[in-house]
Order: C-alpha cells, then sequence, then structure tokens
C-alpha cells in the first residue's frame, strides 16, 4: 500500500473477528493522515472487542508513534509472526 486512502480501504474491508494485523516493516514515512487511519481503525475494532496489532520495526516510524503518544494506544508488535500469535 501506498496511500492512506489504500490502508483506509483495507481496514475496512478486514473482518474484525480476530482482530487486525497491520505490517508497518517497510515503511519509511507516515504521516498524520495515516496516523488517523490507524486510529480511526483501532477505535472500529475495539468497539467489536477486537484488536489492532501494528507490525512496525522502523526506528523512525517507532518514535513518530512514540512521540504522538500513540504507542499507549496500539498494541506494537516486532512480527507478524509475533502479532498473529497474540490473542484478542
Amino acid at each position: 500500500m501506498t496511500t492512506s486512502s489504500e490502508l483506509r480501504t483495507a481496514v475496512r474491508e478486514a473482518s474484525p473477528e480476530r482482530g487486525v494485523v497491520i505490517d508497518l516493516d517497510h515503511v519509511e514515512f507516515i504521516d498524520s493522515t495515516a496516523l488517523g487511519v490507524l486510529i480511526a481503525g483501532q477505535k472500529w475494532l475495539q468497539r467489536a472487542g477486537r484488536q489492532l496489532r501494528i507490525v512496525v520495526i522502523n526506528p523512525t516510524i517507532l518514535r513518530i508513534i512514540s512521540i504522538t503518544g500513540l504507542d499507549d494506544m496500539f498494541t506494537l508488535c516486532p512480527s507478524v509472526q509475533h502479532a498473529s500469535t497474540m490473542h484478542g
């Protein structure tokens, strides 16, 4: 995915029964629009009683998430495998 609108569509089309994993492993840049999409997805899944798990390894992306305080909102995971094995 390369745009926030593609991310928004993917989150909306995801099945919340088991939660959603978003892999940001190859993401080099994230802006406020994309963060807003992630926040909206988190809220949508919480209402469904599920969890959004975000795979993020890039230190720059981790720093942005941390600076904005979103590391307290999101479940951050070091790999897709780790995110997939979590319950919730």
